[in-house]
């Protein structure tokens, strides 16, 4: 089965970037830079994974985390988070609300966070 991951990010180049890595890699990947999008994009692509950004054109990312976590299908979906916002408030938000992980950006390149994805997808395709 192929896996599907799910990008959500503002900055247009970085989503066409991050959708062109994972399809190289041989992921199904999907994009939208607002949250709305993303909530649709959830039923009709079924991702196995979302990769985030904390900001979107429409809502704030951690609005977007509270939706779908409070949606009993979606809590078991891997999130990644990947942005430049590093504040200890967001990542109390984001680990409370149940994210797998968070990345920033300018220390990534999209390859790694690829490969990063693709061990997380893994690991949890093996976990049950």
């Amino acid at each position: 089965m192929d896996k599907r991951v799910l990008i959500i990010d503002r900055d247009h180049y970085l989503l066409g970037l991050y959708a062109n890595s994972f399809v190289e890699a041989g992921l199904n990947a999907h994009g939208t830079t607002t949250g709305r999008e993303g909530l649709m994009l959830l039923d009709t692509h079924k991702p196995h994974l979302i990769l985030m950004d904390i900001v979107f054109r429409d809502m704030n990312g951690m609005q977007f985390l509270r939706h779908i976590y409070s949606m009993r299908h979606y809590q078991k979906i891997p999130i990644v988070l990947v942005s430049n916002y590093n504040t200890t408030s967001y990542q109390q938000i984001a680990h409370d609300v149940g994210i797998h992980t968070w990345l920033m950006k300018r220390e990534h390149t999209a390859d790694e966070i690829v490969l990063f994805v693709s061990g997380v997808l893994h690991s949890y395709s093996h976990s049950g």
